[in-house]
């Protein structure tokens, strides 16, 4: 088949709609006899080719083994307290939804060995769990989890497990939308689901996959990026802020057909990395964070202990290195 006949088919299956009675407008006698290109062509603008490795599994078997799940938000007690509506990971959450995109990991232990999920990335962090005993970052040897900075905190997204430069795959159909650091987020990739809509922000990358650049299309299977262990809070921004922990967070922000990134990031801003020169840095204008796994559910709460400014920050470092050096002299007297 020569090029302008396979690009007259395609044109032909797009502009006819296949599932709408498009078969009986091209071949008004049955049986139908219709070309490959044009039958895929509506497959793929179906979403069929679209997948769920983790779908009907329960949140607990997406973990990890030996993966440390705090307590989550009560979601089936949606008026209680956010600071304090926490409970132990109900056995009877499973996924509903499709996560976007995953780990395959290089590494065993990362990743699963049987059912439909093998070969792919096992979950180390769950969407609306407690945050605060977990690890922000590490600064002259000293580890500072977010309970220094935050009052509450529910993790935005899930986290896949990985290291650095495992390939991060979709599992669905999109379209990049923006590339650029977020915040403590680090290097992330914004796509737009072309089934669901929803932006799914893959963060703490390490790189892009080959040729992604904003407007590309992808699809499932296709390496969209690394994972990497970039991330870091204002002023101390880095490539090696997870180094001991690499992995993908993945976030899915509500959202509408077409999105205009300038209705959901903030403009571009130089800002510097230790270990990795200039980046483009945005910041995110009130999303609604989805349950990766079950989008019924929204959340990702957190409250700052007073403001995010970077002196506070630093005056709270101060004060938990000052707290953690007094717990040690005590120690010693002992």
């Amino acid at each position: 088949m020569s090029k302008s006949e396979a690009y007259y088919i395609v044109n032909e299956a797009t502009a006819i709609d296949l599932w709408n009675g498009g078969l009986d407008k091209i071949f008004p006698k049955k049986p139908y006899f219709y070309h490959p290109i044009y039958f895929i062509n509506h497959m793929e603008r179906a979403g069929v080719f679209e997948f769920n490795p983790y779908k009907g599994l329960s949140y607990k078997d997406l973990c990890k083994k030996g993966a440390k799940i705090n307590e989550v938000y009560n979601r089936d007690n949606p008026a209680g307290n956010k600071s304090t509506n926490k409970c132990t990971l109900p056995t009877d959450w499973t996924v509903v939804d499709n996560p976007g995109f995953t780990t395959k990991p290089s590494n065993i232990e990362n990743k699963f060995t049987e059912g439909n999920a093998t070969g792919y990335g096992k979950v180390t962090g769950l969407f609306n769990e407690d945050y605060l005993p977990v690890t922000r970052f590490t600064k002259n040897k000293i580890e500072y989890p977010y309970s220094v900075y935050r009052n509450y905190y529910y993790h935005f997204g899930v986290d896949f497990s990985g290291k650095k430069g495992d390939p991060i795959i979709a599992l669905i159909y999109g379209k990049v939308v923006a590339k650029c650091w977020i915040s403590s987020n680090g290097r992330c990739l914004l796509i737009q689901g072309k089934t669901s809509n929803h932006l799914y922000m893959l963060c703490h990358l390490s790189s892009y996959g080959d040729k992604i650049q904003v407007g590309t299309e992808v699809y499932p299977g296709m390496v969209v990026a690394k994972v990497g262990t970039s991330g870091g809070a204002s002023g101390s921004y880095s490539e090696t802020t997870f180094k001991d922990s690499a992995h993908l967070h993945l976030s899915i922000i509500q959202s509408k057909a077409n999105v205009k990134v300038a209705d959901v990031l903030t403009a571009e801003k130089d800002i510097s990395i230790k270990g990795g020169g200039m980046e483009k840095h945005r910041s995110w204008i009130s999303p609604t964070y989805l349950d990766p796994f079950n989008y019924k559910y929204t959340g990702g709460w957190m409250q700052n202990k007073t403001d995010d400014s970077e002196q506070k920050r630093l005056e709270l470092e101060e004060n938990y290195r000052k707290q953690l050096q007094s717990k040690e002299n005590e120690g010693a007297k002992k």
